[in-house]
C-alpha cells in the first residue's frame, strides 16, 4: 500500500474515478442550475421596472424572490437524478 506523505493512504484508482465522477455530476448539476435561474430571472425582468403597475409591497417580494434565485448557486448543493433532470429546491414566486 502506497502511502501520502502525511502518512495517509493513497486513494485506489477506483476512488480517485468515482470521486471525479462526483465532480463532473456536480458541476454539471451546477451549469443546469445556473441556466434554470437565469431563465426564471429574466422571466421577471419586468417586474422591476418603476413603471410596471405593481405597488412597492409586491415589488419588494419580486426584488427578494430575485436575489433568492441571484443567491440559490451558493446556497445549495444541486444534483442531478438518475435521468439528468436538475435537482434542487426553487424559492416560491411571490403571488399576485
Amino acid at each position: 500500500m502506497s502511502l501520502q506523505t502525511d502518512g495517509t493512504p493513497m486513494p485506489t484508482p477506483q476512488e480517485i474515478e468515482e470521486a471525479n465522477a462526483r465532480q463532473k455530476r456536480y458541476e454539471d448539476a451546477l451549469k443546469e442550475l445556473r441556466s434554470q435561474r437565469n431563465t426564471l430571472i429574466d422571466a421577471t425582468d419586468k417586474y422591476t421596472m418603476p413603471d410596471f403597475p405593481m405597488n412597492d409591497e409586491k415589488r419588494r417580494k419580486w426584488y427578494h424572490y430575485r436575489q433568492h434565485l441571484r443567491d440559490l448557486p451558493s446556497m445549495t448543493s444541486p444534483d442531478l437524478d438518475e435521468d439528468g433532470n436538475l435537482v434542487v429546491e426553487w424559492p416560491d414566486e411571490p403571488t399576485n
